[in-house]
């Protein structure tokens, strides 16, 4: 039996609890080096990109994940 694979999927919608008591919602658009640092970037519902570092996330909530199929077999999910 196949084990799960627990990642974030691009294009999936997410919400980002920060350790400011932030929340961000929006699509999962990839992961990005920010000043050295590894950050999430999300698309927020203005279209703007958010980049999140991971030292400041505390938890993310999947809100809603695209079905596999629609998914592209491999991606590229770093922003340079």
């Amino acid at each position: 039996m196949e084990e799960p694979s627990y990642s974030l999927k691009q294009d999936g919608t997410y919400s980002v609890h920060t350790t400011d008591e932030g929340d961000t919602r929006g699509i999962f658009k990839g992961y990005s080096s920010l000043c050295g640092e590894i950050a999430v970037v999300i698309e927020t519902r203005g279209e703007k990109l958010r980049f999140i570092p991971l030292a400041q996330i505390v938890y993310i909530d999947e809100l809603l994940v695209p079905k596999s199929e629609d998914q592209p077999k491999k991606v590229d999910i770093y922003y340079r």
